[in-house]
């Protein structure tokens, strides 16, 4: 059972404006938040992504349950 009560973000919320292919999954955007930004991808932080055509979004979020992607 998850303690999830809706999008609420904890801590910052960042906006990747680089491009990301949108066949990454969770395991291919929480590499590229570790490698590129140097950030903690288990932080109270939520992270969202652009496709190239900038017409969709991705928003990685950490539960401490596991990963929620929207």
């Amino acid at each position: 059972m998850s303690n999830y009560n809706g999008f609420k973000p904890g801590g910052e919320i960042y906006l990747v404006y680089e491009k990301v292919d949108f066949r990454m999954c969770v395991n291919g955007l929480t590499a590229y938040i570790q490698e590129t930004l140097k950030i903690s991808p288990f932080s109270e932080a939520c992270f969202i992504f652009c496709n190239r055509a900038d017409d969709k979004l991705k928003i990685i979020e950490w539960d401490y349950n596991g990963f929620w992607m929207y």
